[in-house]
């Protein structure tokens, strides 16, 4: 099995065993161009989710939480210069987060459409009270 050139970092040994790289067009549409269907693919949440339960992990609402808390913190260490890829760090608190959503199930295209919605509110409406919104 030829390594995905998108693993190359990661060594021989390690790169061989990944699955391969899927681009973020494929992954949220079919190949028509719609939305995947659950029933012919395992969605990334789900994966996850799989993941975490093989490896013994506490799927309580506080060890998760305190977990996303630890992975939030360390992506903003991230930012900052201190220690660890950001990319990476942001990564951890999205595979803690969707371990999350998919255990309690709520759909992860819920929560991405939800976040839509959210913005779009938050485009047109004014600021809220307190809300500097000076800063660009």
């Amino acid at each position: 099995m030829k390594p995905d050139p998108s693993n190359e970092q990661l060594g021989d040994e390690t790169a061989e065993t990944l699955p391969k790289f899927i681009p973020l067009d494929k992954l949220w549409k079919g190949r028509r161009g719609g939305p995947i269907r659950r029933s012919r693919t395992i969605s990334l949440p789900a994966r996850i989710l799989a993941m975490c339960k093989k490896r013994g992990w506490s799927m309580t609402w506080s060890a998760r939480g305190a977990y996303l808390h630890l992975k939030a913190s360390e992506f903003i260490e991230a930012l900052r210069g201190k220690r660890g890829d950001p990319k990476c760090e942001a990564a951890d608190v999205l595979l803690v987060l969707m371990s999350m959503t998919e255990h309690n199930g709520i759909p992860w295209s819920d929560v991405v459409a939800q976040t839509a919605a959210t913005c779009a509110k938050l485009e047109t409406m004014g600021p809220y009270a307190g809300e500097d919104s000076t800063l660009n």
